[in-house]
């Protein structure tokens, strides 16, 4: 009976203790997938992205030495806000010193290619002076604080590089 009442206790303790040790450790969760570059662009539903570099050089790419010429833009340009959404379309939003403050004054679509790498866009930044046509750019930098976009832009025989520097709004 001492034999019988040892190996209870025994039995006890080893699941006690295994009880503690399972219950006792943190489970580490997956971390979460990385975000792609359509989620970075356009969030859940759409995003807001603000211009705040411009730089072009003329017959060469736009390298960080490139002055970056946002300052000399008129202030109807530099405070528009691009919409992109998830469902590919895309608004260019009259910023607060524009004709018509907050109203979407060019509208159309984006797409990525397949890899991400490239994006065409039908009114890519209405600066140009491009939005009856596609625009297939370069992107060269996507995060979820920054977006970089460089283009090649070709006006007669003048061809020139130019890169977008964005940043996301509310």
């Amino acid at each position: 009976s001492k034999y019988l009442i040892k190996n209870i206790m025994k039995k006890i303790v080893i699941v006690a203790i295994a009880t503690l040790f399972f219950t006792a450790c943190k489970k580490e969760k997956a971390p979460a997938p990385p975000l792609t570059k359509t989620e970075l662009l356009s969030g859940t539903n759409f995003k807001k992205w603000k211009v705040t570099g411009y730089q072009r050089s003329a017959n060469s790419p736009v390298t960080s030495a490139t002055a970056d010429l946002l300052g000399g833009l008129p202030a109807t340009y530099r405070d528009n806000i691009m919409v992109f959404y998830l469902n590919g379309a895309e608004k260019l939003n009259e910023g607060a010193t524009g004709t018509n403050p907050g109203q979407d004054y060019i509208t159309g679509s984006w797409s990525f290619n397949t890899d991400e790498t490239r994006i065409t866009c039908t009114m890519l930044f209405g600066l140009l002076g491009t939005s009856d046509q596609s625009v297939n750019s370069a992107v060269t930098e996507l995060t979820g604080q920054k977006m970089v976009i460089d283009h090649v832009l070709t006006i007669s025989t003048n061809t020139y590089y130019v890169r977008w520097t964005l940043v996301p709004v509310n």
